[in-house]
């Protein structure tokens, strides 16, 4: 499992610079789009192209780190969320946690989610139009912070390590819908076998897709 020894993974994260940092703006990111008019308004997509830029997808975002170049990513997200009509899909699974929810019965939803996020070429979100992956799975959290995870190369090794998962050692890691729709399930798995109460009490006003990243985060480095 990658449940294990949870407490000691959680405060190795929480200790570190970049582990605080993290936990202050994805909780601010949170508050930010729970507290937006529509999740495709200016203030949203503002704040999740902070909260990316400070999860380190910077380097992917922006052909330049000028506020124009922020402005250009900004409205490429919005484009992305206000054709798939994010506001409608997010009354469907905002309400939904990982350790309860019928993964397979929404995977459809999620795989069209994450398929528009992640697209390349000139719609997609990634400024040299590449599959923008990795980034998908943080806006996906971020817009539904109780029932997706985040992927990166560190957590999709725990998954391949741990669970058979089919990601690749080195870049391109093998990202992709039906990889990410696997590693819910093995996560509401591992969730409900460790008990969701529990893992809430190591780390409060936290959501379990979250700490369950941080865990798998520490053991794939």
């Amino acid at each position: 499992m990658i449940l294990e020894n949870v407490g000691r993974w959680i405060s190795s994260y929480d200790s570190t610079p970049d582990g605080r940092r993290w936990n202050r703006v994805a909780t601010e990111t949170y508050e930010a789009l729970r507290g937006a008019s529509s999740l495709a308004s200016h203030e949203a997509v503002a704040a999740l192209r902070i909260g990316l830029h400070e999860f380190e997808m910077f380097r992917t975002m922006y052909l330049r780190s000028s506020d124009l170049g922020e402005r250009e990513f900004e409205d490429r997200l919005r484009r992305v969320l206000e054709d798939m009509d994010i506001d409608t899909r997010a009354a469907e699974l905002s309400e939904l946690s990982l350790d309860s929810a019928d993964i397979g019965g929404l995977s459809n939803r999620i795989m069209q989610i994450y398929l528009r996020l992640a697209s390349g070429g000139d719609g997609g979100l990634d400024a040299r139009g590449r599959h923008f992956d990795v980034g998908a799975t943080k806006i996906l959290h971020f817009l539904f912070p109780e029932l997706l995870l985040m992927l990166d190369s560190r957590v999709a090794k725990a998954f391949r390590e741990h669970h058979g998962v089919g990601f690749r050692q080195n870049a391109p890691y093998g990202y992709g819908a039906g990889r990410y729709i696997e590693c819910l399930e093995h996560a509401q798995d591992e969730i409900q076998t460790y008990g969701p109460g529990k893992l809430r009490e190591l780390a409060p006003d936290t959501p379990l897709p979250r700490i369950f990243d941080k865990v798998a985060w520490g053991i794939g480095g």
